[in-house]
């Protein structure tokens, strides 16, 4: 008894863990395309690295911004982001830029 006492508060936790987190922030941080190239500066759960790239939840500057203008960014880089236009294919960067704004939908 004490076992199922003991699991179903092991299930409860993660439900209400699981529960916290945004769907829109774990679109983007399981993409695979986001895993090999933005993590290394935007950092595992997209709230940036100290001294790396910012934080990709909650940016006004990304609030502000169209799909249009993150798609342009991630392929042509700006300030310290390198360029990706090379290294991604546009469905893919499409797809970064529609996931990075559903981060930051009010």
């Amino acid at each position: 008894m004490r076992k199922l006492q003991f699991v179903v508060v092991l299930f409860l936790s993660l439900a209400a863990a699981s529960a916290q987190t945004s769907p829109a922030d774990v679109t983007l941080t399981a993409n695979p395309v986001f895993q090999k190239n933005c993590v290394r500066c935007h950092g595992d759960n997209a709230q940036g690295r100290f001294m790396h790239g910012p934080s990709l939840i909650s940016n006004k500057k990304i609030q502000i911004a169209t799909p249009d203008d993150l798609h342009n960014i991630i392929a042509n880089g700006k300030g310290h982001m390198p360029k990706f236009g090379s290294k991604l294919t546009p469905e893919e960067i499409d797809t970064l830029a529609h996931e990075v704004k559903a981060l930051n939908v009010k």
